[in-house]
C-alpha cells in the first residue's frame, strides 16, 4: 500500500512537471510570435517609408538615368536619322519690303512640329539637321509691280536666311541656313547680270543680281541621306525652294526666279519676273516652301535610339 502511494505521487509530479514545460513552451512560443510580428510591422513601416521617399524623388531618380544613358550625338548619328529638335517658340514677322507683299507675313516655330534629319555629321560640316517637311509657307513678289518684285528677287537670299534663323535654339544651335545655300558660306553674291547678247534685255542692265547655283551641295547630301531610306530625303510631298538664284534667257523673253524643288510641271509660276523681247515685263507672287538647315552645336547629348522615325534621337538638355 505504502508502495503505491509512493508510485502515485511520483506520478502526479512528472504530470505536473510535464505541464509547467509545456506551459512554458507554450509561453515562449507566444513570445517568439509577437516578436516576429513587431519586427514585422516595423520592417514593414520601414519599407513604406522607403517607398515613400523613393517615390518623392522619381524626378531625381529619372534624371540620374538619363544621366546615365548619354551618349554623344555626333558619334552615333548618320545622315537620313530623325532627331527631336526642339525650337524655341517665337513668334516673327516677314515685312512687306522683304516680301513684296502688301502686308507683313506672321509665323510661329512651333506651328512646325515634324522632326528633323542629319543632313551633315562630318568635320567639314558639322553636325546639320534638315527639317524633314517644310515649316512654313512665305510668298514673295508682287504681281501688279515689277519694281518691288526685282527688289524681292536680289534680297530674297538674305531673306529666306534670316527666316531660317528664327528656328535657332540656342541651348543647341549656332546657325541656320536655307537649304540650297552653300553649306560652309551662307553669304550672298554681289555679281550683277549681263546679257549683251540680246538687245531687249540692255534696258535692264544692272537692275538684277546674277544667277548662282549652290543646290549641288545639299542635294547631293540629301540623296545621299540614306540611313533611314534608300530614296534619301531629298524628295518630300511639298515643293520647297532653294536658296540659289536662277535665270533662264533666249531670244523671246528673259526670266529671273528662285530655284525651287518643285513635285509639279515647271511653268511661269515659278518664274518671279520675266521680261520680254517686245519690252514688257511682269511680275509674279509665288508661294515658297521652306526647309531650314540648322547647325548644332559641338557636345550634344542624346539617349540610344537607333535613329528611326519611331524611335529617333532625342536631344538632352545640356
Amino acid at each position: 500500500m505504502e508502495q503505491f502511494k509512493q508510485q502515485k505521487g511520483s506520478i502526479t509530479l512528472f504530470v505536473l512537471l510535464s505541464m509547467l514545460f509545456f506551459m512554458l513552451f507554450i509561453a515562449g512560443m507566444y513570445m517568439l510570435s509577437a516578436n516576429k510580428e513587431t519586427i514585422g510591422i516595423a520592417q514593414t513601416s520601414r519599407i513604406k517609408e522607403i517607398y515613400e521617399k523613393d517615390i518623392n524623388r522619381i524626378d531625381d531618380v529619372y534624371e540620374t538615368i538619363q544621366k546615365n544613358s548619354k551618349h554623344s550625338l555626333k558619334e552615333i548619328a548618320k545622315p537620313g536619322d530623325y532627331i527631336q529638335y526642339n525650337v524655341e517658340d517665337k513668334t516673327f514677322t516677314i515685312s512687306e519690303e522683304q516680301t513684296g507683299q502688301p502686308y507683313g507675313q506672321t509665323f510661329n516655330t512651333k506651328e512646325y512640329d515634324g522632326l528633323w534629319q542629319v543632313l551633315y555629321n562630318d568635320d567639314e560640316h558639322g553636325l546639320q539637321i534638315i527639317s524633314e517637311k517644310i515649316v512654313a509657307k512665305i510668298t514673295l513678289g508682287n504681281s501688279e509691280d515689277v519694281l518691288i518684285t526685282k527688289q524681292v528677287y536680289n534680297s530674297c537670299i538674305d531673306t529666306l536666311n534670316s527666316f531660317c534663323a528664327n528656328y535657332i535654339n540656342s541651348k543647341y544651335a549656332i546657325k541656320a541656313r536655307l537649304v540650297g545655300s552653300n553649306p560652309l558660306n551662307t553669304k550672298d553674291i554681289d555679281d550683277i547680270y549681263t546679257n549683251n547678247e540680246y538687245i531687249y534685255i540692255s534696258q535692264y542692265a544692272n537692275d538684277f543680281k546674277n544667277a548662282h547655283d549652290n543646290t549641288g551641295y545639299d542635294i547631293k547630301a540629301m540623296n545621299n541621306a540614306r540611313n533611314q531610306s534608300a530614296d534619301g530625303i531629298y524628295n518630300i510631298d511639298t515643293n520647297y525652294c532653294m536658296a540659289s538664284r536662277y535665270i533662264n534667257s533666249n531670244s523671246e523673253n528673259t526670266s529671273f526666279g528662285i530655284k525651287q524643288k518643285d513635285t509639279t510641271v515647271e511653268g511661269d509660276n515659278l518664274k518671279m519676273i520675266i521680261v520680254y523681247s517686245n519690252g514688257t515685263s511682269k511680275s509674279n507672287e509665288i508661294v515658297f516652301g521652306i526647309r531650314p538647315v540648322i547647325t548644332l552645336k559641338d557636345g550634344i547629348k542624346t539617349n540610344k535610339g537607333d535613329g528611326s522615325k519611331t524611335n529617333y534621337f532625342q536631344i538632352l538638355e545640356q
